[in-house]
């Protein structure tokens, strides 16, 4: 979404989108990359709740220099990258800012990928981007190395969790600790239909909550699910 014709005040929710890998040449080959939900300069006024987006060669949300930003309830799983906000400097007057985020979850399927890429300027400035309250991130897959998120800050490259807390100000937010050998081991189910959909359960599961599941879980219309074998 680009607001360089003055829209605001928009709607994104409620929207599954899935298997974008994007490509620069014009063929399969998977260069180049692809967002899921883009916000680019200087969006605003824009609210993006209750969407799923998985399996995209690039980032669940991205937001390129946009404000006053509401994002919540959404399921971003097996993602390049969970987040990105990018900030180049083509409108140095639209910073990110005023971006309230909550009850998120952000999930990476692979060890490779990061949930949340942060290059908003060349500044330090997590600490003004917005509030993050009561999102829920999980890697269940780790190869040992700590990334699970990436700033530019001072020297960039890769954080922690504990990182980003201290400088973000998050609050009431949460880390899966559960942790699985293979991707198999993950099942993410979606309901694309306008009624319920019943998902039978092979073994018994756990969410990024905590929340255990067994036997069958139901899925309301246009919501997603990501289980990890328990």
């Amino acid at each position: 979404m680009n607001n360089n014709g003055g829209n605001t005040n928009r709607v994104i929710s409620n929207n599954i989108i899935l298997n974008s890998t994007g490509s620069v040449d014009g063929t399969t080959e998977s260069v180049g990359g692809a967002e899921g939900i883009y916000l680019d300069e200087p969006c605003s006024g824009v609210t993006v709740s209750g969407n799923t987006v998985e399996n995209v060669y690039g980032s669940g949300i991205k937001l390129h220099e946009a404000h006053d930003i509401i994002i919540s309830n959404n399921t971003l799983y097996n993602n390049l990258q969970g987040y990105q906000f990018l900030g180049s400097g083509a409108q140095p007057n639209d910073p990110i800012r005023n971006v309230a985020m909550s009850n998120n979850k952000i999930i990476a399927a692979s060890a490779g990928q990061v949930l949340w890429y942060f290059w908003a300027s060349a500044f330090n400035d997590i600490p003004q981007f917005g509030t993050a309250n009561g999102q829920y991130y999980a890697r269940p897959i780790d190869d040992g190395v700590d990334q699970d998120f990436w700033t530019s800050e001072s020297n960039w490259g890769y954080r922690t969790y504990a990182y980003w807390l201290s400088r973000s100000g998050e609050t009431n937010s949460h880390f899966s600790s559960v942790t699985i050998s293979s991707s198999n081991d993950i099942l993410f189910e979606y309901n694309a239909a306008k009624t319920n959909k019943v998902i039978t359960l092979s073994g018994n599961y756990v969410d990024v909550k905590g929340t255990t599941y067994s036997g069958s879980v139901t899925l309301a219309p246009y919501t997603s699910i990501v289980l990890i074998k328990n």
